[in-house]
This record gives C-alpha cells, structure tokens and sequence, in this order.
C-alpha cells in the first residue's frame, strides 16, 4: 500500500485490515519499489501522484521486472489498483497502459476500496493456484516420463518448493524439498553438491514449522 498522505494511508489501512489482510505501508513510489523487490506482493493499491516516484512508475517497474528479471517475480500475478484525484475518465488509458488493473478516483469511497480489494485478492490468489497447478503437473509428468537426474525435474521442485516458501506454506515446502532430497539421493547418492543447500534449506523450513506450532 503505496501513499504518501498520511490521511489516505490510515484509512487505506483500516479498510485492508477490515479485510483480513495485512497491510504493509510505503510512504512513496520509491518506497514502494523497494519492498516490492524484497518481497514481491499480490496486490499493490497505490496514490498516482507521489514523489520520488509517481504510481505509473511504480507500476511500469512491477511490470518489466515480471519479463526481465531485474527483480524476483511474484509467484502468481501482481495486481494494481491505483487512487488517484485526477480525472479518471481523462486518465485511465494511461493509467491502463502503464499496467494498472484498476483505477479508483479520489475522495475515498471505503465500499468501493472494499469491493476491490477483494476482487484484486481474489484475481492474485487465482493466478497463484494456477501457477501451483502447472508447476504440480510438470513434476507429476517429468517424473513419470523422465529419468530422475533430468535438470527439468530438479528445476520444477525447485520452483514449486520457492511458491510454497513465498506463500509461508511450510509444511507442502518441506514435503516437495523432501522429495527433491531422496531423488537426488536416489540418481546420484549423499556425496552430490547441492545435497547440502537442500538440507539446510529443510532444516530452516521444519525449524519455521515448529515456530508457527
């Protein structure tokens, strides 16, 4: 949640709360960009004007880094809602075409924030469990269909072991790092290089279980 007046983000935050979500709080675009990068998010709701960097900026970045690289992906999709006192009418294409999913006009209108919210949460959480499926079905047919030492197998676990950690779903994380274990173990014995990694990472994981036990 991206704004740097102080009023907005108050009642901003009381409306996500209300939704049973957390709210984590930028002060301005730059702001922003810099816990978006650390920790990607589902749903970004941002001000359009702000220093540093306005939202349009902000969503232009979430975008290309999702085709670039340059920062880590989301796992799923990134949806932006952006606020905005100016004409939305006047300036919704080039709100759109910068990226933004939705455009709300200001002042605040609490059920309209509230509908959104909810639909922008619901559109991410669909994509995430999109992305888990495909991901699933990967490991399911390179299992069957490839040997265990194939790259593509190893790589898939991999990923489906990242969307579980960003998703604070501990204990599925730790059973597909468990199976990525035991193949490796399997093709290529306890002496294999990343063997280690994979151990510390599943010790950390069980450790974050018990915490949350």
């Amino acid at each position: 949640m991206v704004d740097d007046e102080l009023t907005s983000r108050t009642a901003l935050a009381a409306v996500v709360e209300q939704l049973g979500h957390t709210p984590v709080v930028a002060t301005d675009g730059r702001e922003g960009w810099e816990q978006h990068v650390r920790a990607p998010f589902p749903v970004v709701l941002t001000d359009w004007l702000m220093p540093q960097m306005t939202g349009l900026e902000l969503t232009q970045r979430v975008r290309s880094a999702a085709i670039d690289g340059s920062a880590k992906p989301t796992e799923g999709y990134t949806f932006v809602l952006a606020v905005t006192a100016l004409s939305a009418r006047e300036r919704a294409l080039e709100a759109f075409e910068s990226g933004v999913d939705e455009l709300v006009a200001k002042p605040i209108d609490v059920a309209r924030i509230r509908a959104s919210v909810t639909v922008a949460a619901r559109i991410a959480a669909a994509h995430a469990a999109t992305k888990e499926d495909s991901i699933r079905a990967s490991v399911c047919d390179l299992q069957a269909a490839v040997g265990a030492n194939d790259p593509r197998l190893l790589e898939s676990l991999d990923a489906l072991v990242a969307l579980y950690r960003s998703q604070d779903a501990h204990a599925k994380a730790r059973a597909f790092l468990r199976r990525e274990v035991d193949i490796i173990r399997r093709a290529f014995g306890s002496g294999h290089p990343r063997l280690p990694a994979l151990l510390a990472q599943l010790a950390a994981l069980t450790k974050a279980g018990a915490s949350e036990a």
